[in-house]
């Protein structure tokens, strides 16, 4: 008796090489929905927020102004790269550019798997090894600006990043995905043994073992017949997709992702039960978790590059709109327990991004 087994339409070479092959941060933001929403969400988060840029010994606002433009060029871009770059390497890299007449440009943002931090065991970081496909290329560490998670394991370097942490979660839900995906493509059909008695010639099997991958690929000639000379007995030893019926398992590993990621499952799915819970959760978000990875980003700039051109970065949480309503509604909750507006007419046009009245309209 002969036995053919049929899970996916792959070779067993092909299982073998993904078995030994384990998914990687980047492989999951890849193909993993939540985890990529979830990175997306953050990196879109400090993109979004708003900065100023001001001279160091006098605090004038140099946004506006032709310097100012020249190192911000595309600045909110590379800040979503770079944010994008922590969660799922830890460690992000930006290549200082200057003009032919020396003036500073925005700097370049590049891959973090290219850039190897070189060491000593004195000095700390020494420089940086540079690879592409054009070959190796060397830096000074004033030359590059290193960004990296906060490491608590050891004293140089980047930490564990975010998507790594989420990475076992992540695996699971895809692999829940690929069963899906692959019992569709097998037509619907679970994984399935087909028992051969007697003593059938190997044409006949092969003809067999033809016709069953038509089957289960969908191949349009699949329905023709099949004759042969033994009779063929399928036995399922396969889970059909109520194996994936199970939503427990699913919210728990999606709660995972948001987790390690500092993201609220109702951001994750926008699901949230009415607007105090997704204001609420959205506030949280950002107080937890974006305007501190933010500091950490500002400070890096600032120490590795702006205040060397005798400049300061610095984001400013409160001119968003978000927090702007906590305020408002915050001052209505005061309202009602003084029983009297706690805002003049100009701070709340300020609020809004209006300029001051000269002759603001009394309340109250």
């Amino acid at each position: 008796m002969y036995t053919m087994f049929d899970g996916a339409s792959r070779s067993m070479a092909d299982l073998v090489r993904d078995e030994s092959a384990p998914l990687t941060a980047v492989q999951a933001y890849s193909c993993v929905p939540y985890l990529y929403r979830a990175v997306d969400l953050r990196a879109k988060a400090v993109a979004g927020m708003p900065f100023c840029l001001t001279r160091l010994h006098d605090g004038a606002e140099l946004g506006d102004t032709p310097q100012g433009r020249r190192v911000l060029a595309q600045m909110r871009t590379r800040l979503y790269q770079t944010e994008a770059d922590l969660c799922l390497h830890g460690a992000a890299f930006w290549l200082k550019q200057v003009s032919r007449a020396g003036a500073p440009l925005a700097p370049r943002r590049v891959l973090p798997s290219s850039m190897l931090p070189r060491y000593d065991a004195v000095q700390g970081i020494v420089g940086y090894e540079r690879s592409t496909a054009a070959g190796t290329h060397g830096y000074l560490p004033d030359e590059v600006i290193a960004f990296g998670q906060p490491s608590v394991v050891g004293e140089l370097g980047a930490g564990t990043s975010p998507a790594q942490v989420a990475l076992a979660a992540a695996a699971v839900l895809y692999q829940l995905d690929r069963f899906s995906e692959g019992f569709f493509r097998r037509g619907a059909i679970r994984a399935t043994l087909l028992t051969v008695d007697g003593n059938p010639s190997r044409a006949d099997l092969e003809r067999l073992e033809i016709w069953w991958r038509r089957l289960v690929t969908g191949v349009r000639r699949a329905w023709e017949s099949v004759a042969i000379r033994s009779s063929v007995r399928p036995v399922v030893i396969g889970e059909g997709l109520e194996a994936l019926a199970n939503q427990q398992l699913t919210a728990q590993l999606r709660q995972d992702v948001g987790a390690a990621l500092g993201v609220p499952e109702t951001l994750l799915t926008a699901n949230a039960a009415n607007y105090a819970t997704s204001l609420a959760d959205r506030l949280n978000f950002y107080d937890m978790t974006i305007v501190p990875q933010t500091l950490l980003i500002a400070e890096t700039l600032n120490t590795q590059w702006f205040a060397g051109l005798g400049m300061q970065f610095a984001f400013v949480p409160q001119q968003l709109e978000l927090y702007q309503a906590a305020e408002v509604q915050k001052a209505q909750q005061i309202a009602t327990l003084v029983g009297a507006p706690v805002l003049t007419v100009n701070e709340g046009r300020a609020l809004l991004g209006y300029a001051p009245l000269e002759r603001p309209v009394g309340v109250g």
